[in-house]
């Protein structure tokens, strides 16, 4: 069925950043970027004040339109929605700029339905994003599925060359893109322009490496010829998730596409805006189909995940997310053999040893819990440290996360940001009562703020100071769950032994540090701990061009290292036993009339008793006692 929609006219192939909607949320007009102030950040430490005993902060107003019946409830206290909002009401005027369209068979569209996206720092109003039916996403699928075989039957080099305009293409908009995440998400910019440089470079080298046309010798004799060679899966749909939708939508798409699929990329409802943004700047370069991006709400029945993890015409999906929901495209995946690759949660653990650097450490640590507001699948989520230096660790951990620099991500200053949605401040706040209840001691943060002294436009309740907990074990959700937030335990240990045990003990399997000082011993118990990435004195530092993923429940599959391992998960292997086909003689030598086989062979017998006539008998037997003599050295 071919979905009603409103088409916008067709774009000029110009990438600039202020070509298309949504492009000039940088430039002027109406608009979160034009005639705003920057927020100034603030400690920490000043933050303190405010903190309401880990219960959830009341604002001065609400941040974010309230749905529904919640509207009678809302009043000045926040809002526990799902973190995005509902469409704009008949009379709200939202400019053309602030409407992101869908990508959809090299078309731009906008729906007639859309959903607000509110900055998470200031409650303003970031974006509409499109709301996609059902037969919109049936059409992104249908017009992917039309799209694949001519994309996969060209030459590497030219697959190549419109790869590397993408790149090229994200970094002419390197600012406009970071500002737009940084605003939907709530991160700080500096890492925006990681995520939109990371997603370019890997645009870039994967149109370097992965050459799907080199095929593999296995064996060869004079009648057969054995290789393996690869072939696009077709469709390919990413599911990205909110918490860093640039790199975890965009690295797994631009690795399907050079790897000849097509793609449907689908942002999650949260953070939207910034992929969709991208999706109109590629337009003009790939081909029509081979890339679509839809999103749509959750808040229907079949919900745009479901359709395309259950739809036959795709052929891999890619999931990053919990493991509650990855346990369900898993299963949807299954009913007609879809190939699968999931990075789910992790709850990973950190051992520091009683020979580690106490200060090097500590802020290592934080980096390490604390990046992205601890929204980060791989943060270290729970610390053991080894009792000899426990108090001495705890102190200066504290001290590093009091520290801490909180603001709106627009401030080049902002170490950690708000939390993306009011969702993940329930969750937090649930992990630091339930741990208090069971006797677990709060040493600092432990709930959320209004917002920063003095910046009263960043005051939606979503800031949630950096929190640690002690006095903690096993058997408690802060330390068997993962956070997700800016909340870590600390826990004691006696020796090695322990440690591996108590860090192995769990479901989960991403990532893992050890942090000593013998490096020798480090790397010992590095080999010894269950995860998919083991760092020694580092966390959750990423390796370029090095296989990622998880063990158990953290996933499925290992992508990233622009080798074997995507090869592997982006394309078919198929091996082919061929017959050896005799070489074709260039058309002026088959032409050549042949000679007969015996006339060759009397010419060289008559040659041959020439030249025995021209020796002499002396020289003859000369040369027979010769021969018998090599004849006896080469047989002893």
């Amino acid at each position: 069925m071919k979905p009603s929609v409103a088409t916008l006219p067709s774009q000029a192939a110009s990438t600039s950043s202020a070509s298309t909607p949504l492009g000039r949320l940088a430039k002027g007009g109406p608009s979160l970027f034009s005639g705003s102030v920057r927020p100034a950040a603030v400690s920490a430490a000043a933050l303190s004040a405010v903190l309401l005993s880990g219960r959830v902060a009341r604002v001065a107003r609400v941040a974010r339109r309230p749905r529904g019946l919640k509207a009678q409830a809302a009043a000045a206290s926040l809002i526990l929605d799902d973190g995005w909002d509902d469409e704009p009401e008949a009379n709200e005027q939202v400019p053309l700029s602030k409407r992101a369209p869908l990508l959809i068979d090299g078309r731009i569209i906008i729906p007639p339905k859309s959903f607000r996206v509110t900055s998470p720092a200031t409650g303003s109003l970031v974006g509409v994003a499109p709301d996609a039916s059902a037969d919109m996403i049936e059409a992104a699928v249908t017009a992917a599925h039309r799209a694949a075989p001519g994309w996969a039957q060209l030459r590497h080099t030219e697959r190549a060359s419109v790869l590397m305009s993408c790149a090229d293409t994200l970094r002419s908009n390197l600012e406009a893109l970071a500002t737009l995440q940084t605003n939907e998400s709530g991160r700080p910019i500096s890492e925006t322009r990681i995520e939109v440089m990371v997603a370019a470079a890997t645009f870039e080298n994967a149109a370097r490496f992965l050459d799907i046309n080199q095929e593999k010798v296995i064996s060869e004799d004079e009648e057969k010829k054995v290789v393996v060679r690869r072939t696009p899966l077709g469709v390919v749909a990413v599911i990205a998730p909110w918490n860093a939708p640039i790199v975890l939508g965009w690295k797994p798409t631009a690795t399907a596409l050079a790897c000849g699929n097509a793609v449907v990329l689908k942002p999650a409802p949260q953070t939207p805006l910034t992929t969709l943004r991208i999706g109109e700047l590629l337009r003009p370069i790939l081909p029509r189909g081979v890339l679509n991006v839809v999103v749509g709400s959750d808040a229907v029945s079949l919900r745009p995940g479901e359709i395309l993890t259950n739809h036959d015409l795709v052929r891999k999906v890619v999931f990053t997310g919990s493991t509650a929901i990855g346990s369900k495209v898993m299963e949807a995946c299954a009913n007609n053999f879809k190939r699968v690759l999931l990075e789910l949660g992790g709850n990973d653990p950190a051992i520091v040893r009683e020979d580690a650097d106490i200060e090097k450490t500590a802020e290592g640590l934080f980096k390490g819990a604390f990046f992205n507001n601890g929204q980060t699948c791989c943060a270290a989520k729970r610390i053991y440290v080894q009792e000899k230096i426990y108090d001495a660790f705890v102190e200066a951990f504290c001290k590093r996360a009091r520290m801490a620099v909180l603001g709106n991500g627009l401030s080049a200053t902002t170490e950690l940001g708000p939390l993306a949605s009011a969702v993940q401040l329930k969750h937090v706040t649930e992990l630091v009562e339930d741990a208090r209840r069971k006797g677990g001691r709060v040493l600092c943060g432990g709930g959320a703020t209004a917002g920063p002294p003095g910046d009263v436009s960043s005051n939606t309740g979503l800031f949630y100071l950096p929190t640690i907990v002690v006095d903690v074990a096993e058997g408690t959700r802060i330390v068997d769950e993962e956070q997700f937030g800016p909340v870590v335990p600390v826990m004691p240990y006696k020796d090695d032994e322990e440690a591996i045990l108590r860090a192995n003990s769990t479901k989960y399997g991403l990532g893992a540090s050890i942090w000593s000082e013998n490096l020798e011993k480090a790397n010992e118990i590095a080999n010894r701990l269950k995860a998919g990435t083991v760092w020694v004195n580092k966390h959750c530092e990423f390796i370029r061009n090095a296989p990622f993923g998880g063990i158990d429940s953290s996933g499925i599959g290992r992508a990233g290292d622009l080798g074997d391992q995507d090869l592997s998960q982006y394309t078919e292997i198929r091996t082919l036993c061929l017959a050896k086909v005799p070489p074709k003689l260039p058309p002026a030598i088959a032409s050549l009339k042949r000679c007969p086989e015996v006339h060759l062979e009397e010419r060289a017998r008559s040659m041959l008793q020439r030249l025995f006539r021209r020796i002499r008998p002396t020289e003859w037997h000369q040369l027979e006692q010769g021969a018998e003599e090599w004849f006896h050295i080469l047989s002893s």
